[in-house]
């Protein structure tokens, strides 16, 4: 079965999916006091979540210091839609039963408003997928009962198929590589941007594809997959993909290239598309893009921008995105390198109690124009991912540490609120959906290990939804590639540790 395959990455550097008993012991953090946080963490979620429905819903974002909601992703209910399978997570049952039952009856997408694919597809359309998954086919695997939602008839599928039918058009370019936004109603709007990034073009097809595999129709994993394909295909000489491409001429726009924003999402979907839909394609093109970022970007313990075609580093400039790298690192068998650069990002957290949006690594402080933070999640996924493969109880630790952060310097009386300087602690006016979807969720996780999240049978998105690993894959490789595939099924048969060798889950640390 596929989700074994993804089983292998733990094991791949000496670790099995996590047991309670061990776990809680080997963390060296008291039962009591465990428990005591993962009630908090459920109840710093409740009541950002309360506030928002009373203070915003149904509009995208909460503002909690104005204590109002505010449209600023194209109305589609996002923060609740964002939020569906956290309620499921959380056991908060009558809440979800309730909310996927105003979708049912009220939520519309013939709005006239333009909408950033990227950002409506893991938020929007990944939301309502996962939801729909835990529902249905995963339903046993999360402990729901038979007659949990007897009334519940797949329109959480039927709005996610609509919604990507919609995008549709974005990906009718001469490369492949979609337009970043769309008009909901009228299609590719005429003056919109020939320009994408690489992490918004590149981070559709875990929710695309999860939608061809529930659907049948194989169209929407193509688009996502070909938008990839396209994007590896006019690598550098070095193997290095750019940020931002031309999407008509499919010619980069810089010169300079790095694991941060604007790229940071592609090279997560490339593994996770392969560990998720067994494509060996998207295995290939993914080890290529690791193998030239560990040569050409890591200088250690960070990973740094660097030109495309020149063996130059170009900046010493540090984005709060990439500490998402070490969950990969992790994926791949690499926690040596996890760990010395989680613990680099963890070092600047310390300084000023969260992560600046952008810092100097060498003057530890932040950019000006980008030293708030927006309550993100990547540092606290990445100690996720630490915590499950190595359980190290200095990662637990941090979670503590984090908990006590977001409570004292975010909360407000109306949810919480991204920090504007992280220096003065200035508070912004903005709850962004990903606060409740990520960060309350990762800390969850780290916090419940008795949880499904651990059974090895989920890859967790970009948004950390979770979509259920098939027992068949989609492949999408060309049919002449048969050899490489029978190669693939033969390893499946063979010896664990061979198989993660054969197949390219690798550690290439002595972890």
């Amino acid at each position: 079965m596929v989700y074994n395959l993804f089983r292998l990455v733990f094991l791949a550097c000496g670790c099995c999916p996590i047991l309670v008993n061990s776990f809680v012991q080997q963390c060296e953090m008291k039962e009591n006091e465990r428990v005591f946080l993962q009630n908090h963490v459920r109840e710093m979620f409740r009541f950002g979540f309360q506030s928002y429905i009373q203070a915003a819903y149904p509009r995208d974002n909460l503002k909690p210091l104005s204590c109002d909601g505010v449209d600023s992703m194209g109305g589609l209910w996002v923060t609740l839609v964002d939020n569906l399978d956290t309620l499921l997570i959380l056991e908060e049952y009558s809440w979800f039963k309730y909310y996927v039952q105003e979708l049912e009856s009220s939520f519309n997408l013939n709005v006239n408003r333009t909408v950033n694919v990227f950002e409506t597809t893991i938020r929007v359309l990944g939301g309502l997928l996962s939801s729909h998954v835990l529902l249905t086919e995963a339903s046993q695997v999360v402990g729901l009962d038979q007659d949990f939602f007897p009334e519940y008839s797949g329109s959480l599928l039927r709005i996610a198929r609509e919604l990507a039918d919609r995008f549709l058009p974005a990906f009718d370019t001469p490369t492949g590589i979609p337009f970043g936004s769309i008009h909901l109603m009228n299609g590719v709007d005429t003056g919109e941007s020939r320009i994408a990034c690489t992490a918004g073009a590149g981070t559709l097809l875990l929710e695309f594809g999860t939608l061809s595999r529930l659907t049948g129709d194989d169209k929407y994993y193509q688009v996502a997959y070909r938008a990839m394909k396209s994007l590896f295909q006019r690598a550098s000489s070095r193997g290095l993909v750019g940020k931002h491409i031309d999407i008509k001429s499919g010619k980069w726009l810089y010169s300079s290239t790095g694991i941060g924003g604007d790229a940071d999402s592609y090279f997560e979907y490339l593994l996770k598309g392969f560990a998720l839909f067994g494509d060996y394609e998207l295995l290939k093109m993914f080890q290529s893009c690791h193998s030239s970022i560990r040569n050409h970007l890591w200088k250690d313990p960070w990973y740094l921008d660097s030109d495309l075609e020149k063996e130059s580093i170009v900046s010493l400039i540090q984005s709060a995105l990439s500490a998402f790298f070490p969950s990969l690192e992790v994926l791949c068998g690499n926690t040596n390198t996890a760990s010395k650069s989680y613990k680099a990002f963890y070092s600047i957290f310390s300084k000023f109690g969260m992560l600046p949006e952008a810092f100097h690594i060498r003057k530890r402080t932040p950019v000006m124009g980008l030293d708030g933070y927006p309550l993100r999640p990547e540092l606290w996924e990445s100690n996720f991912y630490l915590l499950w493969a190595t359980k190290d109880p200095e990662w637990l630790s941090h979670i503590r540490n984090a908990i006590w952060s977001l409570e004292n310097l975010t909360k407000t009386d109306c949810g919480y609120a991204s920090i504007a300087d992280v220096q003065q602690h200035q508070r912004g006016d903005m709850m962004e959906s990903f606060f409740l979807s990520e960060t309350c969720k990762y800390l969850f996780f780290s916090l419940t290990p008795d949880h499904w999240i651990y059974s090895g049978r989920f890859i967790l998105s970009t948004e950390a939804h979770p979509f259920l690993i098939p027992p068949a894959g989609i492949v999408a490789s060309k049919k002449e590639e048969k050899n490489e595939l029978a190669h693939s099924a033969k390893c499946r048969r063979k010896s664990k540790l061979k198989c993660a060798e054969k197949c390219g889950l690798y550690s290439d640390d002595s972890d």
